[in-house]
Order: structure tokens, then sequence, then C-alpha cells
């Protein structure tokens, strides 16, 4: 999810999917349903792929591995000689 957020406008756009989704469900569309979630697949999958070539991959990688050490993963502290 964090690798999809990187791509610009991606929280927007996700938002109006997932909106899309929930009025098929909720008017009782099946097929509208069915259409809007493989969008939303196919939608997921390319911003991955694109977040991917950028190398945002790696960003976001390096930025969890710091998040992570700077809260504590449960582990002591290893010194380094």
């Amino acid at each position: 999810r964090l690798l999809v957020f990187t791509v610009p406008g991606a929280r927007e756009a996700l938002l109006a999917q997932h909106r899309a989704i929930h009025t098929a469900v909720k008017a009782g569309d099946p097929a509208g349903a069915r259409q809007a979630a493989m969008d939303h697949m196919t939608y997921v999958e390319r911003s991955m792929a694109e977040a991917e070539r950028s190398g945002d991959w790696q960003r976001v990688s390096r930025l969890r591995l710091r998040q992570r050490s700077e809260a504590g993963d449960g582990e002591p502290a290893r010194r380094r000689s």
C-alpha cells in the first residue's frame, strides 16, 4: 500500500475507486461492482509497476526500515565492534 501511495494522485484515485465499488454493491449491481473492482485492481497493479520503475520502492523500503529502527522492534540494539 505504501508503494502505491507514492504515485502522484493515487490517494484520490483509490478513494474514487473504492466509492465506485461501494456504490455498485449498495445499488445491487453485481456487474458494476465487478467492473469497478477489476478497474481498481488494474490501477493498483499499474501503480505498483510505475512506482517500482521510478525507484520509489527503494525509498519506501529505506523509510520503513528507518521507522522500525527508530520505534524499536523489540530487539536490543546491537553494538558494532
